[in-house]
């Protein structure tokens, strides 16, 4: 069965984790992009949060996006770096590496 897994606190991400195939990797960042084995590790986002009204609309705070998704497509390693911070200022950049299983 595939997993998601949450990462809120990408300062205390280890430079390598290991996925399986069809898990989702929730990740709280402003940007990020698979920058080796894009057919590996599929990315979506960035996403700004966003809530439904009792009426059905869809709402959300004004502010930089803070949500990433990546999808475990095919076993492999796969690089990704990952922006963190203010993304209009000093932005803070991660690079780790994604084994899928």
């Amino acid at each position: 069965m595939s997993r998601l897994i949450e990462i809120d606190d990408t300062a205390a991400l280890p430079a390598r984790i290991t996925l399986g195939r069809a898990d989702v990797l929730l990740i709280r960042a402003s940007g990020g992009q698979v920058v080796d084995g894009p057919d590996l590790l599929e990315v979506f986002g960035p996403f700004v949060p966003a809530v439904v009204t009792d009426a059905g609309r869809i709402i959300s705070p004004e502010g930089p996006p803070n949500t990433l998704f990546f999808v475990a497509r095919k076993k492999g390693e796969a690089l990704v770096e990952l922006s963190t911070g203010d993304p209009y200022g000093a932005a803070v950049l991660k690079t780790i590496t994604v084994v899928i299983e």
